[in-house]
């Protein structure tokens, strides 16, 4: 399910703290460039990179490195850095170090785990903004009218009640095949789509509720399979 609460140390929109006041009102193309501009500083102001969430261009954190060694590497280490033979490196030695590459490791994977969770917040938070913004870039910017008709199409798509599920992914995914044509459209946002069609469908909590594959977030196809077996007789 898409996160919900706000991300910890960020406020609102609406938050009467924030003046927005001093962005020029939007009325035509002629000041299409100095709004946006205006907008984008506002928005960084507010939260540093909100401009590349709502333009889709803020990457996902990368997973880090973590050290994988084996006990004999790890015995080499400590008798290298000691100056000492392998064979005197005791037991307590190199528990103590194994322990502390495990230690680091799991540090790691928590300072991505909470960037992780920070980046899909803002992403699901942005939906909404996104496709206001592009609707902007249509009327006002240089937007291609077919890429803002095919967005809308796609994001328009629902799981209805009546529906069933082979009907719903097929008329989905052609949606989006429409769309990928005209622009690049990232794994993460597709997955987001695709959670965001489910809304208001009891039936979808066969899909909602149970747990997703660990690439569910950056495979379509993976999504798709996930898809389809919360939903095998």
């Amino acid at each position: 399910m898409p996160p919900q609460p706000p991300v910890a140390g960020q406020r609102p929109l609406s938050d009467p703290d924030y003046d927005l006041s001093h962005i020029i009102k939007l009325r035509s193309e002629s000041d299409w460039i100095r709004w946006s501009h205006d907008l984008k500083i506002a928005l960084d102001l507010i939260n540093r990179g909100y401009w590349e969430i709502v333009n889709g261009n803020k990457p996902r954190p990368s997973e880090p490195k973590y050290t994988v060694t084996t006990a004999e590497e790890v015995k080499r280490d400590i008798a290298r850095r000691e100056r000492i033979p392998v064979l005197r490196v005791t037991q307590q030695e190199l528990t103590i170090a194994m322990h502390d590459i495990a230690q680091e490791n799991s540090r790691r994977r928590e300072r991505y785990e909470t960037r992780l969770e920070r980046w899909e917040d803002e992403n699901w938070r942005a939906l909404e903004v996104r496709e206001a913004y592009l609707r902007l870039l249509y009327y006002y910017g240089d937007g291609l009218p077919n890429t803002i008709m095919t967005w809308t199409k796609w994001t328009k798509i629902r799981f209805e009640p009546n529906m069933s599920h082979m009907t719903f992914l097929l008329h989905w995914n052609n949606a989006l095949q429409e769309l990928v044509l005209l622009a690049d459209v990232p794994p993460f946002l597709r997955f987001m789509q695709f959670v965001a069609a489910m809304e208001h469908n009891e039936g979808a909590s066969k899909f909602l509720e149970a747990p997703f594959p660990e690439d569910a977030e950056n495979s379509t196809e993976e999504l798709y399979k996930h898809f389809l077996a919360c939903y095998e007789d």
